[in-house]
């Protein structure tokens, strides 16, 4: 596809011939260098259960590479169909020289357009772009923005990820762990999770397997252990990210046999995860828990209802394409209370 105006812009498909090009442009956004940003994109796209690179939509000008958006896989179990593979919108990057340009918007339609020729319903996106006031302008819908919760520390935390100590709520062994066994973790979620009424992401052991393989992040693993495994937390943050800066260590997902053992992993979390701030999703978090963190000395912060003052909360917006939906509740997916966003999915993906 051709995008006229100017020097005209090809719009093309991403081939493994196109790989060093991508990898130089996206310096601007995943700063791995030339080898860790290839193996990522050869994780996102190529190792990705669910799809393959096809939604890869690469700009150029002249040769040269000006644009990137991506649309990876994942999987959701929606009740009353079963699951689902719909596409998440990542890694958008614009060189300098055409930012201020109409280039995201074409390569959005270009995307948009190809998975509604190809039957799928629904692109969603977890991330933040700038551009998020201009796609809901353009009929994307909204299923946010909500709550976080951020505890803050002057120093960075621990220099080692390494603790063990008795949960003072269920008494049970707390440990940091270094090499996390998917299939555990997905029985724990199987076990805690299963039946809800909305539609949520799948963590089995297939996801998580992938996820874990990550070559741009870091993870930690506490467990809480009695007779087996009675729960989980997991924490992340990027590599290229030193925990000296802002950026925060994110508490992912976090799934327990109760609400003891889900605070006593929490607290454990706020005393050994590293960084300066550490960050979770509340949207779905119960007021008993809620209230237990925020004694602990957690803020939470609200929308405020207002587009500038919530621009940067987690927020989920949707595209609907022109397939058609086979069901009624696949089409009712844009109303935010059909939605468990307990766990962070889609974003901070490195």
């Amino acid at each position: 596809m051709t995008v006229e105006g100017g020097s005209a812009i090809q719009l093309s498909e991403f081939k493994p011939s196109d790989l060093p090009d991508v990898c130089q442009l996206q310096e601007l956004l995943w700063q791995g260098g030339a080898e860790r940003n290839a193996a990522y994109m050869r994780w996102k796209y190529a190792e990705n259960p669910y799809l393959d690179h096809r939604y890869v939509v690469l700009a150029r000008q002249a040769g040269a590479l000006v644009g990137m958006i991506g649309a990876f896989g994942a999987l959701w179990e929606v009740p009353g169909v079963g699951d689902i593979m719909l596409p998440c919108l990542a890694d958008t990057v614009i060189a300098d020289s055409h930012r201020g340009t109409p280039l995201f918007r074409h390569m959005l339609q270009h995307l948009v357009q190809r998975l509604g020729d190809d039957d799928v319903p629904w692109l969603l996106d977890f991330g933040d772009q700038p551009a998020g006031p201009a796609m809901l302008m353009r009929g994307w819908t909204s299923v946010g923005p909500w709550a976080i919760g951020a505890f803050r520390r002057d120093r960075p935390g621990p220099g080692s990820w390494s603790c063990e100590a008795r949960g003072k709520r269920s008494g049970l062994q707390l440990r940091c762990v270094d090499s996390p066994s998917p299939k555990a973790l997905a029985q724990v979620i199987a076990r805690v999770t299963s039946g809800g009424p909305r539609a949520r992401h799948v963590r089995d052991a297939t996801y998580l397997s992938w996820r874990l393989k990550n070559p741009l992040a870091r993870y930690y693993l506490l467990t809480a252990q009695g007779d087996g495994l009675e729960g989980y937390l997991l924490g992340h943050r990027t590599l290229v990210d030193g925990i000296e800066g802002e950026t925060p260590t994110t508490i992912m997902d976090c799934e327990a046999a109760s609400d003891s053992v889900w605070l006593d992993l929490a607290e454990a979390a706020l005393t050994n995860l590293p960084g300066r701030e550490i960050m979770i999703w509340a949207r779905d978090m119960s007021a008993t828990r809620r209230a237990v963190l925020a004694d602990l000395g957690m803020m939470f912060r609200a929308p405020k209802g207002r587009l500038t003052a919530d621009m940067n909360l987690p927020n989920l917006i949707m595209c609907r394409t022109r397939a058609q939906a086979h069901d009624p509740v696949i089409e009712d997916l844009s109303k935010p209370d059909h939605w468990d966003l307990g766990c962070i999915c889609g974003r901070s993906w490195r």
